[in-house]
């Protein structure tokens, strides 16, 4: 039985933290934060898209999955250009 709960109790974390980030990407969006939708696993892993992104984006964004937030308006095409 206790495995059943442990199991319930982090099922419902990870969605917990899914839709935080999903409401939090929105208010970013609101705050003019420009969106990029680019499938990691279509270019072999994520890590991958970190690399890339440490030595060419400077500024701040966030990751969730395949949507990329970018708070520079100029980082959102480069990314774009790369990666979708």
């Amino acid at each position: 039985m206790d495995l059943e709960k442990d199991i319930v109790d982090k099922m419902g974390q990870a969605l917990a933290n899914e839709m935080d980030q999903h409401i939090l990407i929105g208010f970013m969006l609101a705050l003019g934060w420009k969106e990029v939708i680019a499938d990691p696993w279509q270019h072999g892993s994520l890590s991958v898209i970190q690399g890339w992104i440490e030595n060419n984006i400077a500024n701040p964004y966030m990751n969730m999955g395949n949507r990329w937030v970018f708070e520079q308006e100029k980082d959102a095409p480069m990314f774009a250009l790369k990666w979708s």
